[in-house]
């Protein structure tokens, strides 16, 4: 008998009928979701902590308004990474959902399989963004965002070298999806904690080092992020192609597994594809959004723009984090024929994505002047702009909770199709339709923009609940 057959219907025999595997096998619901949420969330906090001291680097490169063109570049610099990572999360969605219901089912060698054909996929789609991206730089920059002078030129600089980070960036982000997937939340946790430290600590040195390391400016930064990737990628790879035995949770990277399959990888892409296409459409309207604050005659308004969604991405750490387990534990209750439990799961992280979220929400709100002032302390005008709309940020944030947990566990489970018509509809007629009329005929500013986006996210919010108790992503095809 196949060995890794054997070790499959041994842990088969031991597991109560619907119960789950693995690292999670056990575990009572509330641990289950600790063990889950814990390291993806010290991984969102290393995510956000890198990406404003991006931001502290650059407010301090200049001062007064003159850190304006800085900002301007770094907000459409993280418009185009939010991009490579939509594409690359079609990869990484498939992977989490055909792996966790794997796992639920008991099949580790099916779940290998995928994880050669993911880290193939993602190599393949990540040079080719790299490259795209290399090319247009200014054309991306200056025509679809409407950069000009100084804030263009450092954007253009920026996206130029960052273009070389897709590849691995690709490679990591779907790997560490996998591994979730699986149950594993702690290696992906190391392998971001090593990208973010190098990126941190390399762009600092590119950018106030002796020469003739530092004083490279805006290229230092962007090289510094490449380098982090590119370490992170060889960290995680060394871990995956070390060889395990075949057993649940426990992931191998083999070298047959990374010659293309392709009914696993047309498996992937059916599920993520339609995530991915959700997540474009979004970026289209953000993008047309940011493109008409670039034009308002308020100097550094897509700065502030930027200032306060960062900001207001500190709420979002935990609701990420949570969202991953009850992706997760979604997909493996599933798995293992448990629909019930895979609600319960639902309903828990839910439940505590609304407090956590709720009580950072409100910190935003009382001390929103001072979180702003963190980030450009020497430019009052632009910390005066960005106030109003990271308090609109603090009250959004039991929404967003609502909307990230149960969209991201719908994912999980693989009703990805559903998920993504119902976001279309909301965004489409909130952030399309209501938007631009009230741009077209009333010309509003920053502020009001955020009050549409707020409703949005209400409608949004409604819907998932709505999705979620109707109950039709229990039965989807993975």
């Amino acid at each position: 008998m196949d060995e890794g057959l054997k070790n499959r219907e041994q842990q088969a025999r031991k597991l109560p009928a619907g119960e789950l595997g693995g690292r999670l096998q056990g575990l009572s619901l509330g641990r289950q979701i600790w063990a889950l949420a814990l390291w993806p969330f010290l991984e969102q906090v290393l995510g956000f902590l890198t990406s404003a001291t991006d931001m502290v680097i650059a407010g301090r490169m200049a001062e007064g308004m003159d850190v304006a063109p800085l900002l301007e570049a770094l907000a459409v610099a993280a418009f185009i990474g939010w991009l490579i990572f939509i594409v690359q999360g079609a990869i990484a969605t498939g992977a989490t959902a055909l792996i966790a219901r794997s796992t639920g089912a008991q099949d580790a060698a099916f779940a290998n399989k995928v994880v050669g054909q993911t880290a193939t996929l993602s190599c393949l789609v990540g040079i080719l963004l790299g490259g795209v991206l290399g090319v247009t730089a200014e054309t991306v920059a200056g025509v679809l965002f409407g950069l000009k002078g100084a804030a263009l030129e450092a954007a253009v600089e920026y996206l130029v070298v960052i273009a070389w980070a897709a590849p691995f960036s690709a490679l990591v982000s779907s790997l560490n999806a996998a591994l979730r997937g699986a149950g594993d939340t702690h290696f992906p946790f190391s392998v971001m904690l090593v990208v973010n430290v190098v990126n941190v600590i390399a762009s600092l040195l590119f950018i106030f080092g002796p020469e003739p390391i530092g004083g490279m400016g805006v290229n230092g930064l962007a090289l510094g992020t490449v380098i982090g990737w590119a370490v992170g990628a060889i960290v995680a790879l060394i871990r995956l192609l070390k060889p395990r035995e075949e057993k649940l949770g426990e992931l191998t990277l083999t070298l047959p597994a990374l010659k293309v399959d392709l009914e696993t990888a047309w498996r992937i892409l059916r599920i993520g594809l339609p995530t991915a296409l959700e997540i474009s459409v979004i970026w289209i309207i953000q993008v047309m959004i940011a493109r008409y604050i670039s034009s308002l005659p308020t100097e550094g308004a897509l700065g502030s723009h930027m200032m306060a969604i960062r900001l207001e991405s500190m709420s979002f750490l935990p609701g990420f984090a949570i969202g991953i387990a009850a992706s997760t534990l979604a997909g493996q209750y599933l798995g293992a024929g448990n629909a019930a439990r895979a609600r319960e799961a639902i309903i828990y992280c839910w439940r505590a994505a609304l407090v956590v979220m709720s009580v950072l929400g409100l910190s935003l709100i009382l001390f929103a002047e001072w979180w702003v002032g963190l980030i450009a302390p020497e430019s009052p005008e632009l910390v005066k702009q960005a106030v109003p709309l990271t308090m609109i940020g603090g009250f959004m944030q039991p929404l967003m909770a609502t909307t990230i947990v149960l969209r991201t566990a719908m994912r999980g489970a693989g009703d990805t199709k559903r998920v993504m018509v119902w976001s279309f509809s909301n965004q489409i007629f909130w952030r399309v339709i209501v938007m631009w009329t009230l741009i077209s005929h009333y010309k509003i500013g920053l502020f009001w923009i955020w009050i549409v986006l707020s409703v949005d996210l209400a409608s949004q919010a409604i819907s998932f609940a709505y999705l979620f108790f109707r109950g039709k992503w229990q039965t989807a095809k993975v």
